[in-house]
């Protein structure tokens, strides 16, 4: 008996230390302004391409303006910005924009603007690799345990 009321306080005690959290936040006002169709993806810091271009596609209300700009890493080890588009999502509600980019890395940076506000900025960097290393990998043999 005593077993029992003992392990009965333990167990209200450990109840009652536990603490409580409490979200005061909206769940609507996490969705995003902008939904990305495409392959791109700025979830992921880096991505790798062979392609000289990239296509941008997704949905955004009527009136939202984006703005993207690229930029490349220069021999100092900087980003600098090669070219910039800017659109504003019409009645369809849809966009779309092809982004050239240059061997190396280039910087992706998407900015939704609502009104004269920045409202979301996402950044990925996508890594061109040049054409001849698709080529070499295409046509080369591995053997796996091989060594040549």
């Amino acid at each position: 008996m005593m077993k029992k009321v003992l392990f009965s306080v333990l167990v209200l005690l450990f109840v009652m230390s536990i603490n409580v959290f409490a979200y005061a936040n909206s769940f609507e006002n996490d969705k995003k302004l902008v939904e990305i169709t495409s392959s791109f993806n700025f979830a992921d810091e880096k991505i790798s391409t062979f392609n000289n271009e990239k296509t941008l596609t997704g949905s955004a209300p009527e009136g939202t303006v984006i703005e993207i700009s690229i930029s490349t890493r220069n021999f100092t080890g900087k980003f600098k910005e090669v070219d910039f588009y800017t659109m504003e999502v019409g009645k369809s509600e849809i966009f779309s924009q092809a982004v050239n980019l240059s061997v190396g890395e280039n910087l992706i940076t998407m900015q939704v603007i609502k009104g004269r506000q920045v409202i979301e900025e996402e950044n990925v960097i996508v890594n061109k690799k040049k054409r001849s290393i698709k080529t070499q990998l295409e046509t080369s043999i591995y053997v796996p345990g091989g060594t040549f």
